[in-house]
């Protein structure tokens, strides 16, 4: 058992944003500041130290997923009050803005994702939907069906496992 330690902060304080990672790279993408924020920040995850600015997401929002891979990091859904579906990605290895990726099938805020390296998956959202999307990391391309949660629920959290 241990305490937590301070890492650093981030480049632009904010709530309600959503985070990924390669293993080397940190990513913070959203959020809300008083308002809706398009905001990137990234660490290197082997240093202790403050974030720095990478770029803009494609969209501004908050209450979004976010998952990645070895390359991609990836925002879905999220409350901007016109693009809840979009879906944006950047390259985590070089810093700069994000770009359009697709469209999820029904968008949300307060929804969760979550990646295996190959697909990422995308559910909950709206205390009404009970959809979970997926779409194949290394393409770009609009959201597909994966199948339904149990119950339409928001506020989720998600877990995957390349194993």
């Amino acid at each position: 058992k241990a305490n937590a330690n301070n890492f650093g902060e981030l480049d632009v304080a904010r709530g309600s944003f959503a985070a990924c990672g390669n293993g080397t790279r940190g990513l913070w993408g959203g959020g809300n500041t008083g308002s809706v924020s398009e905001v990137i920040d990234w660490v290197v995850m082997a240093s202790l130290g403050n974030a720095n600015d990478f770029g803009n997401l494609y969209v501004a929002r908050d209450r979004l997923g976010a998952c990645s891979d070895d390359t991609k990091g990836i925002w879905s859904g999220g409350d901007d009050s016109s693009s809840d579906d979009t879906i944006d990605y950047v390259n985590i290895a070089s810093q700069g803005d994000a770009n359009n990726f697709g469209n999820l099938n029904v968008g949300g805020q307060n929804l969760s994702a979550c990646s295996d390296g190959t697909k990422g998956l995308v559910g909950g959202g709206r205390s009404t939907t009970n959809i979970i999307d997926y779409f194949v990391m290394a393409s770009l391309g609009d959201a597909n069906d994966f199948g339904n949660l149990t119950v339409a629920r928001h506020a989720v959290s998600g877990s995957c496992s390349g194993d």
